[in-house]
């Protein structure tokens, strides 16, 4: 859900922490893939080395994802209100990485991760009589394991291309599909499911080193 670094290959290794941005997109397995179309999001990490251990790295990734999103014609206390939802959900983990940092340029590096996943939609609409809405539906657990290569950019910035695959334990979500009522879409308590939350991770980002 699942990260990246910058000048670890280099002088910038020097540099001990690093903080990066990615874009991801997910591709889910099983069930999963059944219920939710493809997530697209970003996250930010934190990677601090381990100076007694050359090449590997602790921290912190965060990130949000959206599954889901749709606008849609909805009646409201007798009057046609326009209304925007979306399915979201929330990544957190820890995160280890390892750099082989056996070129000064090209460094590829493999990972794991442990930590979370939380699901939630949001209804909202411009209209003043309508409260904005919010629905929480569940945690679950998600670890997983991956790898990728950071590409120097300049001496402080690397980009950072990776492929990660995370398994996620069971947990609710909303899944509707856009072909529903309106009235069913509107409605966030409705088409909740429950499955594990597996998929493949595809990431590029860029990562700073300091």
């Amino acid at each position: 859900m699942l990260v990246f670094l910058t000048g670890l290959f280099y002088s910038p290794l020097s540099a001990q922490s690093a903080f990066g941005f990615n874009f991801n997109i997910a591709n889910p397995q099983g069930a999963y893939a059944e219920n939710v179309t493809r997530p697209m999001g970003v996250t930010i990490n934190y990677l601090k080395d381990i100076q007694k251990l050359k090449g590997l790295y602790y921290g912190v990734e965060v990130g949000v994802a959206m599954y889901a999103a749709d606008e849609y014609d909805h009646d409201f206390n007798g009057k046609t209100i326009k209304l925007s939802e979306e399915d979201c959900y929330l990544s957190y983990a820890a995160v280890v990485r390892y750099h082989f940092r056996d070129q000064k340029i090209w460094n590829p590096y493999v990972e794991g991760r442990a930590g979370g996943i939380s699901y939630f939609s949001t209804l909202l609409s411009n209209e003043n009589d309508f409260e904005d809405q919010n629905k929480f539906y569940g945690s679950t657990f998600s670890y997983g394991f991956g790898g990728g290569i950071a590409v120097r950019l300049c001496e402080q910035v690397a980009l950072d291309v990776g492929l990660a695959k995370a398994y996620g334990l069971d947990t609710n979500y909303r899944s509707v599909e856009k072909t529903a009522p309106a009235d069913l879409k509107g409605n966030l308590d409705a088409g909740i499911k429950s499955s594990r939350t597996d998929f493949l991770n595809v990431k590029i980002g860029v990562l700073f080193g300091f």
